[in-house]
């Protein structure tokens, strides 16, 4: 995809197609069952078609839960580095 390209369905789809050969080989040689594709909730990836390409793949998609500013992915980081700085601070 060039820069500057905006994704929507359709291009995103023929991403995925472009990839099922390169993912089916890597299958073959890890000896995996299944393709596990993890993808956040964005419009090209959860679009009927891009839900109907998947499906046509026979890939499963993992649950992303939806966004939401009261907890992001930097919560749970700044979490890990804010409770070992507190500890010492109490000793």
């Amino acid at each position: 995809m060039s820069q500057g390209t905006t994704v929507n369905s359709e291009n995103y789809c023929e991403l995925l197609t472009v990839d099922e050969q390169d993912i089916k080989s890597k299958i073959r040689s890890l000896q995996a069952e299944v393709v596990m594709l993890n993808q956040d909730n964005a419009s090209p990836h959860t679009a009927a078609r891009t839900m109907a390409k998947i499906e046509e793949l026979s890939w499963e998609v993992l649950v992303h839960p939806p966004y939401s500013p009261d907890l992001t992915s930097n919560d749970s980081y700044f979490w890990t580095i804010k409770v070992p700085h507190e500890k010492q601070a109490l000793h």
